[in-house]
């Protein structure tokens, strides 16, 4: 009788274990299956492009410049839409003048013809080289003179573009070079005019409590989409678990 009921009780035993071990691999399987981050990846990038496209930061975007008073001179306002002031006078003629060179036959033998020993293109270049460089030394002390800055560094750029179509490779490599010297240097240096600025208000550049600041920083917070931590699923505790029941 004993060796029969041992028999059983191990059959039993035997038949246990497999169940078990499925149940560990369900579980398993499970933990793998949960993650659902394509949906969520997907939310994200909807809610970037709801925030990038909103009116407040498209407003930001064509301005520059803080809604702020100590900017008023930076930019032209029309209504509720401001636009920058540098860009708006040098950025049309940069693309312009490119556009009138190609485009126009007219200008083409213009800018490349010969006079007083130089082509004109060299007398654009030299002249709005002077007026952009000349201007900006000075224009602390008339807006008139920071504006006709700002139309001749646009101009200068847009001439440097001419000189990378219509010249040899060395001119062209040179006129590359201190277009894309100037225009970060320029970048960099009314970056820290900005700073300079805001520091010196009395809100000390705290982004976060700033009115000229304040309504666009709340609105690029929602950018802030890192995902919730959700503690993590001790497997093999679970599989303890069932071990054991």
């Amino acid at each position: 009788m004993t060796t029969k009921t041992q028999k059983k009780s191990s059959n039993n035993e035997i038949d246990t274990k497999p169940n078990l071990e499925s149940k560990e691999d369900t579980n398993q399987t499970e933990i793998h299956i949960k993650p659902k981050t394509p949906k969520k990846d997907k939310g994200r990038f909807w809610l970037f492009l709801k925030v990038l496209f909103h009116w407040r930061t498209l407003r930001l975007l064509l301005s520059h410049h803080p809604f702020c008073e100590r900017f008023e001179n930076h930019t032209y306002n029309l209504g509720k839409i401001r636009f920058c002031r540098g860009c708006l006078l040098s950025y049309p003629l940069v693309y312009a003048l490119p556009l009138i060179y190609l485009l126009w036959g007219a200008a083409n033998d213009f800018f490349t013809s010969t006079a007083l020993w130089f082509q004109n293109i060299w007398w654009f270049v030299i002249g709005f080289g002077i007026l952009a460089i000349g201007g900006r030394l000075i224009g602390k002390y008339s807006i008139v003179i920071k504006d006709l800055s700002k139309f001749g560094r646009g101009a200068w750029s847009g001439t440097f573009i001419i000189v990378i179509f219509s010249q040899h490779w060395g001119f062209k490599i040179g006129a590359f070079v201190l277009l894309f010297g100037g225009l970060t240097f320029l970048s960099l240096n009314r970056g820290k005019d900005m700073e300079r600025t805001c520091q010196e208000c009395e809100w000390q550049a705290n982004y976060d409590i700033c009115p000229g600041w304040k309504d666009v920083s709340e609105h690029l917070a929602q950018l802030n989409l890192k995902p919730e931590t959700k503690p993590k699923i001790d497997t093999t505790s679970t599989a303890q678990e069932t071990t054991n029941e």
